[in-house]
């Protein structure tokens, strides 16, 4: 059975969660190291820095900007833009 079309006044979304338990989960992280990881980090779907930049595009673009992704995706491009 395959997925139904969505009618005009439904929305699909999808949730990630993140695994605390996990030694991958450090929400300690200070901002340079985030943005160091943001920057060099890939994963299947290709660079950390593109993803955001495709979350933050499509949010944007369907009227719910999020604003603190917002504010690492212009951090994240400042810092690319420093020599």
């Amino acid at each position: 059975m395959g997925a139904r079309p969505l009618a005009a006044w439904e929305t699909f979304a999808l949730i990630l969660r993140a695994d605390e338990e996990s030694p991958l989960f450090q929400p300690t992280l200070s901002r340079d190291d985030l943005l160091d990881r943001l920057a060099t980090s890939h994963g299947e779907a290709g660079p950390n820095a593109d993803y955001l930049q495709n979350v933050v595009t499509a949010l944007d673009r369907r009227g719910v900007p999020d604003l603190e992704l917002g504010r690492l995706l212009r951090e994240l491009r400042e810092r690319r833009a420093s020599p």
